[in-house]
């Protein structure tokens, strides 16, 4: 007697894969799950948007931001929210100049139930400080403490 896949074997299958390289592939599992009637969790966005944004492919993993916001059965939490500020903040995207979008997340943050840690402003921080924009830098850090943002 076999078991069917389930949401843990979907999430191991696609950190797996996106582990190797295989984003792509792991997109196609994603998309499988439903019709295996395996409704994907908030683990298993998580686990394929993170892959997507270590894969770089940090516009693909906002897509599946934004599917997940659509969702009535799951929403985004920390994770998510911090696995896309830390791709739009990290190095290759200062030279892009996009470090907007992971200030535009960090503003997405006051619309939701999540409590802002440090550990989301620090990275838009020190990108916008390492890009010469010392202001917008100081501008974040100010509505951190506001917020009393410290733990």
């Amino acid at each position: 007697m076999q078991s069917p896949p389930d949401t843990w074997t979907f999430n191991i299958l696609i950190r797996g894969l996106c582990r190797v390289g295989g984003v792509d592939r792991a997109l196609e599992f994603f998309k499988d799950t439903e019709s295996l009637d395996v409704l994907p969790d908030v683990v298993i966005y998580n686990t394929l948007i993170n892959g997507l944004c270590k894969a770089n492919e940090v516009q693909r993993g906002c897509e599946l931001f934004k599917e997940i916001q659509s969702r009535s059965d799951c929403s985004p939490d920390i994770v998510t929210y911090t696995s896309i500020i830390l791709s739009w903040s990290g190095e290759p995207r200062l030279k892009e100049n996009r470090l907007n979008e992971a200030r535009d997340f960090l503003e997405q943050i006051k619309n939701s139930s999540i409590i802002p840690k440090p550990f989301m402003y620090n990275p838009v921080i020190d990108g916008f400080c390492k890009a010469g924009n010392v202001d917008e830098g100081n501008v974040i850090l100010k509505e951190m403490e506001e917020k009393r943002c410290d733990r």
